[in-house]
């Protein structure tokens, strides 16, 4: 029995090595089917930063399936969504991703909310969590 389950993984061994070899078999071939539970984008982080003069977003992801890209939206207090901006997406990646975002148009008064609208290319889409910031004027004094 152990000779011939052996025999049966070296002749498969073979078969697929010489495939390999020849052309016939793409062992990295895509394929279009989708499970039900896998999730087309890993999002492993989504973190905003008060900078001098814009707003800083900045996310990573730690895979991708057809990942056409990112909307990036802005809500005001009462979470009116705008979108601000677009981030082209790396398709189908299984490795890390980093990306960011400069948002340069906030008045640095009140309360900003972001997400991300993460968009397929086959047009389906999913939005993140909000990362909310506190952007306070800044008080001036001055000298007489």
């Amino acid at each position: 029995m152990k000779t011939l389950r052996n025999l049966l993984f070296n002749t498969f061994a073979a078969l697929i090595i010489s495939g390999i070899l020849s052309g016939a078999v793409n062992i990295f071939a895509q394929s279009d089917f989708k499970p039900e539970d896998t999730l087309p984008v890993e999002l492993i982080y989504f973190d905003g930063y008060i900078m001098d003069g814009y707003v800083l977003l900045k996310w990573g992801t730690a895979t991708e399936l057809s990942n056409y890209g990112f909307d990036v939206e802005r809500g005001n207090s009462s979470f009116h969504w705008e979108t601000i901006g677009f981030v082209f997406g790396h398709g189908t990646s299984f490795s890390p991703k980093h990306y960011e975002f400069e948002d340069t148009t906030v008045s640095f008064d009140g309360l900003y909310h972001y997400r991300l609208k993460q968009i397929d290319t086959d047009g389906a889409f999913a939005y993140s969590d909000t990362v909310t910031l506190n952007l306070i004027t800044s008080l001036r004094f001055d000298s007489e």
